[in-house]
């Protein structure tokens, strides 16, 4: 099992024991989290910060005049201690995001998609290098209607940024995404690791390391046998 899963395993039986008493050490993304309220002809419309810690924030933009056309930004934390291969940790979310995909014209929200194309995206702004992933795709709504839909994946602090993208065929280009994410990205402040989180990459790395010293010792016992 890779040690991403096993620690979002143990990430979720830590927020379900929790559950009833939300921890004060959490990310304050209400005040941490600070984003433009317009950008290009997209307005902020939503913002909501998740219950359970794992899932983050979200920002939602809607073009102000095809609110059909809109962009939702996913703020999480990495469900790993480490995340120094910064690519397969960015390929392996944005698998993740094409599966939840899958997911929703599998539940019918849409009737489906094309195949995805996969690429990495890096552009620089203001003398910063952004280096992320992306997945492009076409879906079919229910009535039909084509949309132009992009994934995104970049890292901040210890977070993921996810963008996902939706631009009606009818009245949008497909390359659009990539115009809002370069405006857009280098304009988000993330958060830093929390406490909360800092303590539990902490607790899970410790028990790795016990594990791995009980297996080490058995490995001796069996060998002196």
């Amino acid at each position: 099992m890779k040690l991403q899963t096993i620690f979002l395993l143990f990430l979720s039986v830590l927020v379900v024991s929790c559950a009833s008493t939300r921890p004060k050490e959490l990310t304050n993304y209400d005040k941490e989290l600070l984003a433009p309220a317009v950008i290009d002809e997209y307005a902020l419309k939503k913002k909501e910060v998740f219950e359970e810690p794992s899932l983050g924030a979200m920002l939602r933009y809607e073009n102000r005049d095809f609110p059909e056309d809109n962009i939702t930004v996913y703020i999480y934390p990495i469900s790993a201690v480490s995340w120094e291969d910064q690519g397969s940790v960015l390929a392996s979310e944005l698998s993740n995001a094409v599966t939840e995909i899958d997911a929703a014209v599998k539940y019918g929200y849409y009737q489906s998609r094309t195949a995805e194309l996969l690429s990495d995206y890096s552009f620089g702004s203001k003398g910063k290098e952004f280096k992320g992933k992306k997945a492009e795709l076409t879906l079919t709504a229910k009535n039909g209607t084509l949309f132009y839909s992009g994934v995104y994946i970049f890292l901040a602090e210890d977070k993921y940024i996810k963008f996902r993208t939706s631009f009606d065929s009818r009245s949008a280009k497909s390359s659009m995404g990539d115009a809002v994410v370069k405006n857009l990205l280098p304009q988000l402040k993330v958060p830093s690791e929390s406490i909360y989180m800092k303590k539990l990459r902490a607790a899970h790395e410790e028990k790795m390391q016990q594990d791995l010293m009980k297996l080490m010792l058995q490995a001796m016992e069996n060998n002196t046998e």
